[in-house]
């Protein structure tokens, strides 16, 4: 099978698989750029385990880690023979409310609840004091680089009265359990001080973690099953458009939609339906608009991807967040 003896004319070319333990590519002998790889092999090693990750990238192991958590980058930092690397990629955290009651029929479907979801949780502090600053906190459910983003979103503010008197008009004066998911580290350590926060107005959150299972996670978003509220990650793998995000989440059909709108949704198929660049903007901006009004989302933050390496490797991000591994050398 193609997958898993792989060919083409790309730096590297295929090694060996061992499903499970490692992938390990080789220098491709007749790759048009000449003097590319400027490594010869590259071996890609599963360790699920942080802490292990770490242990080995100190010992030799490992040359280069990826995907360190905030409040883990001090580990390699003080390392005279480490480097860590990293910061902003456009790549959006957000908070995905089932707010038509898809999963389960909960408080969520009362705007009301949604809207004091976030003047409840003090997001700022969150990302500058437990995630070290590593993000940039965002109202809107999009990014800047994307044809058809809408700077001028407020959001919400925080605002833990308002959030009680919201909870209070809508019915929950005396609160209400909900679940919340994540499947990353980034996410589990804003989800953990976001629980205090919640419960501080009177929601008990229950923590849904599937770190290191993030495939299941979608399974089960996909087949409608995600309580309560979700928290995502969305990139929009270099197409630099908003229908690469918000077309896949609210168009009507699709298996990430939990707050289904009819009107917003032929919004954004009117979008897709023209050529038009004035009038996609115009429907780009009105969808952005409704998402926020309703909080069908609640944005978090621009998420920072950080790298740890041995000082001896010369290792280049783009701006994506990724090396180009064919560009990698050794000092």
């Amino acid at each position: 099978m193609f997958n898993q003896h792989p060919v083409g004319a790309g730096p590297y070319q295929f090694g060996e698989w061992k499903k499970g333990q490692s992938l390990t590519l080789k220098a491709f002998p007749n790759h048009w750029r000449k003097g590319y790889p400027k490594i010869e092999n590259v071996v890609f090693r599963i360790i699920p385990e942080f802490g292990t990750r770490v242990a080995e990238l100190r010992s030799g192991g490992v040359d280069v880690i990826y995907n360190v958590d905030p409040d883990k980058i001090d580990q390699i930092s003080v390392d005279s023979n480490l480097q860590a690397i990293g910061g902003p990629i456009p790549r959006l955290i957000f908070y995905q409310f089932d707010g038509s009651g898809r999963a389960s029929d909960t408080a969520l479907k009362d705007v009301r609840v949604r809207r004091a979801i976030w003047h409840a949780i003090d997001r700022e502090k969150i990302v500058d004091k437990l995630l070290r600053g590593q993000g940039d906190v965002v109202n809107y459910p999009s990014m800047p680089f994307l044809f058809g983003h809408n700077p001028d979103m407020k959001g919400y503010k925080y605002d833990p009265g308002k959030a009680k008197a919201l909870l209070k008009e809508a019915g929950y004066a005396d609160g209400f359990e909900i679940d919340l998911w994540h499947a990353y580290g980034e996410q589990a350590l804003f989800n953990t001080a976001a629980v205090d926060y919640l419960g501080k107005v009177g929601i008990k959150a229950n923590i849904k973690d599937y770190r290191g299972n993030l495939g299941q996670m979608v399974k089960i978003r996909n087949n409608g099953k995600i309580t309560g509220v979700g928290t995502w990650s969305w990139g929009t793998g270099g197409i630099f458009d908003n229908a690469q995000l918000l077309n896949l989440w609210f168009t009507p059909g699709s298996s990430k939609d939990y707050n289904i709108d009819a009107e917003l949704g032929a919004w954004l198929e009117a979008a897709d339906a023209t050529l038009d660049q004035g009038k996609r903007k115009e429907l780009f901006f009105k969808s952005q608009e409704r998402i926020i009004d309703q909080v069908y989302w609640m944005p978090l933050f621009v998420k920072y991807e950080n790298w740890g390496a041995k000082k001896s490797l010369n290792l280049n991000l783009t701006s994506w967040g990724f090396p180009r591994y064919y560009e990698m050398s050794w000092k």
